[in-house]
C-alpha cells in the first residue's frame, strides 16, 4: 500500500474543522476529517494501493458537529501522479483562487494553451522525491515562470537569482526541490521574467508564499507542495478568428462546394495569418428529399451524422470512381453559388463507386470496425432511417410499413443500404478527426454550431418521440430579422421528459461535438430559458406564444384595468375599411373577396369564414400565392391568443397594439392593454424562466460549479469539453445574461444588434471579456450589403460612430472604409472576435467582391431562402494574397 500524509496550516473558528477531499484515479470523491495537534497544522494520512496511478486533492471547512460545508477552495483540484512512489507527503497550504473555471474547456486545455513548437514537456522532473509544483496559465509569449525566496538557494530576493520553473503539463509547472527546503521554511513569490532585457520582471503582489516546517518528515517519502495561480496581472486572452460555412469553402480541387479538405486548408490559412479560431454553422445530414430545400443546415435528420456532401474526394484521386466523377465535379466548382442538388447527386453518386471499389476493404478494417462499435447507440437508428428513406422514397417515417410487412426483398436491400451508409459516416467522421487533429496541433480553436431544432421528419423524431411535442414548431417572435416572426418547423422538447434521464440526449449530443470541436454556438441560447412555440395550425411567428409561460386570467386581465373580453378579441377581424385597404393593395377586388373567404361579427368587423381560420387552412385550400398571404395576415389580427392547455387563460398577442383591433378598444383598455403587453414580454416571466436555464444549462454546458453536497467541481483531467458560446440575440429577457455570466457561457455582442434599449449602436469597447464579437452573423448582411440596404443605419453610423462629416457619407463602402469598422470590433474586449471572412475579403481591393448581394448567406424572413452562398476566391488565392 502506499502511505498518503496532507498537512496543512490553517486557523480555524470554534467548532470548525478541516477536511481533505480526495480523489483516486478519477473515482469519486471521498472526505477525510482531519486532525490538529496544536490548532495551527491539521494532518490526515491515507492507505491506497500500491497500483494507484494518480490522486486529486482539495481543503474544506466543514461544522465540527454536523459535517455542514461552510466553505471550500475553488473548483481546482490540486493534481499528482505517483510515478512508482510508495509514500507521499503534500504539505499545502489553503488557496483562494485558482485557475479560471473556463480554461478547463478543451478550447483551451487541449488547443490554445497545449504545449507546441519549441516548448517541450520537463516530464522527468516529475519523478524528483521533493517538489514545488505550481498550477497556472501560460504566461505571454517571451515570459517564463520562477520563483525567488529568501535564503541562497532561493536567490535570496534577488530576481536575478529567481529559479526558473519547468513546464509539466498544460497548466503545470515544476521545480525540483531538496528536503532542507521542507524542513527548514522557505518565504518566496512568484515571478514573471522576460527574454527580453528591456521589459522588467513581473512580482506577485500580496505576501509571501511560505514553505511551512514540517515537524515530522519520513526519511523515504516524497515531499509535494502545489501552488494555485499567482497573483499576478495577466492580459486577458484576447484571440481572433474567422466565420464561414463549409459548404461555402471552395479551392482548385473542390467538388461544386467546400468539404473537409477545404476545411483543413482553411484552418491552416487562419493559423498562418496569426488567427486562432474558425467557425462553421451546422454540419449535420439535412437530407430528406435531395432537393435545394434540404440546404438549410439547421434542419438535420440527425444530430450526430455528417452530411455527405462534405466529403473531400481527393484522397481518392487515383481511383476510377474519383476519375469517373472528377469531370462534374469541376463543372459544378466553376458556378457562381452551390448547385445543391448537382452536388448532391455527384457526391452521392462517386461514394457508390467508391464503395463498391473500396467498400470490402473498408468494412475489414479494424479502424471501421472500432468506429461503428463505438457509435452504434446513433449511427444504428441513423443507417436505418436512410435505408428507409431512400427505399420508400420519402422522410416522413410515418408513410414507412412497418418491419413485419417488408418483403423479403426489401429486407435484404435496406440490409445493403445499412452498410453504405455506415461507410460514408465512418469516411465523413475520419476526415473531418483529422481536420481537427491539425486545428489543435496549430493552436486554431474549430467551433461548431449546435442548432437548436430537429426536422420533424428525422432519426430522434422517429426513434425518441418521447422527447417531442409536435403540436408546435419553435422559432422566434418579430425582431430586426424578420417582420412576421420566424417559424422554423421544428418540433419543441418536452423538458420535463428530458430532464428525467438528467437530459442525457443532450449529454449525448455534447460528447459527440467533443469528438469534432473545441467550441461550439448555442443556437438560440433563448431556447433553454423558453422558446417561442407557434400552433401547428398557424404559420406566422407573430401568432406564437412563450413556452413555458404565464398566461393571463380573466381576473388577472381585469385587475390590470383590462375590461374587453379577451375571447373574442382572440378571433381575428378586420373593419370593411381596412378590408378594401388591404385588397387594393394588391389589385383585387374586396368585395368577391369578402364574399368568398369572410363573415361578419356581431360587432360589424369581418372576420374569417371557419374554414379559413387559421393559416395552415388558408394554404391548404387557396392555391394562389398573393391571395393566400393576404389573408394569412388578416389571421394575425387578434389581441390575445387563447391557452390550449390551461382554459381561460390568454397570451396577449405580441405587437398587438399595431392591429386595427386594438383601435377598437376604449382609452381605458388600451392604456390597460399597452401595461400588461409590457410586463408580460419583460418582466412577468423573468424569475420562471432564470429556473429554468438553471435547472439545463449547468447540466448540459458542463459550465460553472454544478457539484453535489457543496464539494468543489471534480474537474476532468482532460477537460470540461468544447466552450460554450451563446447566440443570445433577439428580444433577449433580462435575466439571461446574468446567468450566461454566471455560467461563463459567452454573450455573443455585435455594434449593430444592441442589446440595451434606445441605443442604435452598441459600443463594442463596452462588450464583455466573456462574449464573442462580430460584425454580424450568417442571419445579416455582410457589412457593405448592410451599407448599401440600410441607409439610415449607414449614415448614423458614419457620423456617431466614424465621426466623419455627413457630405462625405459614401454610397459604397471603400476597403479602407471597411477596414476602420473591422478595426473597431476587433479592438474590443472580448475574448473572442471572429470576423466573416466576406468583411475580411472587404478590406483589400484585391479580395472584394464586386456584388455585395452575392455575399449574403440566409434572408430569416424567408422560410424557403436557398442556402448557396460560396467564397468567389479560392482558397489556394488566399494564401497568395
Amino acid at each position: 500500500m502506499k502511505n498518503l500524509l496532507f498537512t496543512l496550516p490553517y486557523h480555524t473558528q470554534w467548532g470548525e474543522q478541516v477536511e481533505v477531499v480526495c480523489s483516486l484515479d478519477g473515482e469519486a470523491a471521498q472526505r477525510i476529517v482531519m486532525q490538529t495537534p496544536n490548532g495551527e497544522i491539521w494532518q490526515a494520512s491515507l492507505q491506497v494501493p500500491d497500483d494507484a496511478r494518480h490522486i486529486r486533492h482539495a481543503y474544506l471547512i466543514s461544522d465540527a458537529a454536523t459535517g455542514t460545508i461552510l466553505r471550500a477552495e475553488p473548483d481546482n483540484w490540486r493534481f499528482f501522479t505517483f510515478n512508482h512512489r510508495s509514500a507521499v507527503t503534500f504539505a499545502d497550504c489553503w488557496t483562494e483562487e485558482g485557475l479560471p473555471a473556463l480554461y478547463h474547456h478543451s478550447a483551451f486545455r487541449d488547443c490554445i494553451m497545449l504545449p507546441r513548437g519549441g516548448e517541450k514537456l520537463h516530464m522527468k522532473i516529475l519523478s524528483e522525491p521533493c517538489l514545488l509544483l505550481l498550477h497556472a496559465l501560460p504566461p505571454q509569449e517571451g515570459r517564463r515562470w520562477a520563483v525567488v525566496g529568501n535564503t541562497p538557494e532561493w536567490g535570496a530576493w534577488d530576481v536575478a537569482k529567481a529559479r526558473p520553473m519547468q513546464r509539466t503539463g498544460t497548466f503545470e509547472w515544476a521545480l525540483p526541490l531538496s528536503r532542507r527546503d521542507f524542513s527548514e521554511g522557505i518565504y518566496y513569490k512568484y515571478v514573471l521574467l522576460s527574454e527580453d532585457p528591456q521589459l522588467p520582471p513581473l512580482w506577485e503582489s500580496g505576501n509571501d508564499r511560505r514553505l511551512v516546517p514540517l515537524s515530522e518528515m519520513c526519511d523515504t517519502g516524497s515531499l509535494v507542495h502545489t501552488d494555485n495561480q499567482p497573483r499576478l496581472e495577466i492580459p486577458p486572452l484576447r484571440l481572433t478568428g474567422c466565420v464561414i460555412p463549409v459548404f461555402s469553402l471552395r479551392s482548385e480541387g473542390s467538388w461544386g462546394c467546400g468539404d473537409f479538405g477545404d476545411l483543413e486548408t482553411l484552418i491552416r490559412w487562419t493559423a498562418e495569418n496569426g488567427m486562432h479560431a474558425v467557425q462553421i454553422l451546422p454540419i449535420n445530414d439535412t437530407t430528406r428529399t435531395g432537393s435545394w430545400q434540404d440546404s438549410y443546415p439547421y434542419s438535420a435528420i440527425s444530430v450526430f451524422a455528417l452530411h455527405p456532401n462534405y466529403l473531400d474526394p481527393r484522397p481518392w484521386s487515383r481511383s476510377q470512381a474519383f476519375q469517373r466523377h472528377a469531370e462534374e465535379g469541376h463543372r459544378l466548382n466553376l458556378e457562381d453559388a452551390l448547385d445543391y442538388e448537382g452536388t448532391f447527386r455527384l457526391k452521392i453518386a462517386f461514394l457508390r463507386d467508391l464503395f463498391a471499389e473500396i467498400g470490402t476493404r473498408t468494412l475489414r478494417s479494424n479502424a471501421f470496425k472500432e468506429y461503428v462499435s463505438a457509435q452504434a447507440d446513433w449511427l444504428e437508428p441513423y443507417v436505418e432511417f436512410c435505408a428507409m428513406r431512400d427505399t420508400f422514397h420519402t422522410a416522413d417515417f410515418r408513410q414507412w410499413p412497418h418491419a413485419e410487412k417488408l418483403t423479403e426483398k426489401q429486407t435484404e436491400g435496406i440490409d445493403k443500404e445499412k452498410v453504405f451508409w455506415r461507410f460514408v459516416q465512418f469516411l465523413l467522421h475520419t476526415q473531418l478527426t483529422h481536420a481537427h487533429d491539425e486545428a489543435r496541433q496549430l493552436g486554431v480553436i474549430l467551433k461548431g454550431d449546435i442548432p437548436i431544432g430537429i426536422s420533424p421528419d428525422s432519426v430522434p423524431a422517429r426513434t425518441e418521440p418521447h422527447l417531442f411535442r409536435f403540436t408546435g414548431s419553435a422559432g422566434a417572435p418579430p425582431d430586426f430579422f424578420s417582420r412576421n416572426g420566424q417559424n422554423w418547423g421544428f418540433p419543441t422538447y418536452r423538458w420535463d421528459v428530458m430532464a428525467a434521464d438528467d437530459y442525457a440526449w443532450w449529454k449525448r449530443r455534447m460528447d459527440h461535438m467533443s469528438l469534432h470541436f473545441d467550441a461550439y454556438r448555442i443556437d438560440h441560447v433563448l431556447g433553454f430559458f423558453r422558446i417561442w412555440e407557434i400552433p401547428s395550425n398557424q404559420i406566422d411567428g407573430t401568432l406564437g406564444r412563450f413556452r413555458p409561460a404565464l398566461p393571463f386570467s380573466r381576473n388577472e386581465l381585469k385587475e390590470c384595468g383590462f375590461h374587453a373580453d379577451p375571447l373574442a378579441l382572440s378571433a381575428p377581424s378586420v373593419s370593411a375599411e381596412e378590408w378594401e385597404d388591404m385588397c387594393n393593395a394588391i389589385g383585387r377586388n374586396a368585395a368577391e373577396l369578402r364574399q368568398n373567404f369572410l363573415e361578419e361579427t356581431a360587432g360589424g368587423r369581418l372576420t374569417l369564414q371557419p374554414s379559413f381560420r387559421t393559416q395552415q387552412d388558408i394554404l391548404r385550400r387557396v392555391a394562389d400565392g398573393v391571395l393566400a398571404r393576404l389573408l394569412c395576415d388578416l389571421a394575425t389580427h387578434v389581441l390575445f391568443i387563447a391557452d390550449p392547455e390551461t382554459p381561460d387563460t390568454f397570451h396577449p398577442r405580441i405587437l398587438g397594439f399595431e392591429t386595427s383591433l386594438f383601435q377598437t378598444l376604449s382609452e381605458s383598455d388600451k392604456e390597460a392593454f399597452y401595461r400588461l403587453h409590457d410586463d408580460f414580454f419583460h418582466r412577468r416571466h423573468n424569475e420562471l424562466w432564470e429556473q429554468e436555464a438553471m435547472r439545463k444549462l449547468p447540466v448540459i454546458t458542463r459550465s460553472g460549479s454544478h457539484s453535489a453536497d457543496g464539494l468543489p467541481a471534480l474537474y476532468p483531467l482532460e477537460s470540461t469539453g468544447p466552450l460554450p458560446c451563446a447566440e443570445d440575440l433577439g428580444m433577449v429577457p433580462s435575466c439571461v445574461r446574468g446567468v450566461l455570466r454566471q455560467l461563463q457561457i459567452l454573450t455573443l455582442e455585435i455594434e449593430r444588434c444592441p442589446k440595451e434599449s434606445g441605443v442604435r449602436f452598441a459600443p463594442p469597447a463596452d462588450f464583455p471579456w466573456l462574449s464573442v464579437a462580430t460584425l454580424g452573423t450568417h442571419d445579416m448582411s455582410p457589412l457593405r450589403l448592410w451599407w448599401e440596404t440600410c441607409p439610415e443605419d449607414a449614415k448614423a453610423y458614419w457620423t456617431d460612430v466614424l465621426h466623419r462629416p455627413v457630405e462625405a457619407l459614401p454610397e459604397h463602402l471603400s476597403a479602407a472604409d471597411c477596414e476602420a469598422i473591422l478595426a473597431h470590433t476587433l479592438r474590443a474586449p472580448s475574448l473572442l472576435r471572429l470576423i466573416a471572412l466576406q468583411d475580411l475579403f472587404a478590406i483589400s481591393d484585391d479580395t472584394r467582391r464586386t456584388d455585395t448581394s452575392a455575399e449574403l448567406i440566409n434572408d430569416p424572413s424567408n422560410s424557403t431562402h436557398y442556402w448557396r452562398y460560396r467564397m468567389h476566391l479560392t482558397l489556394e488565392r488566399l494564401f497568395s494574397s
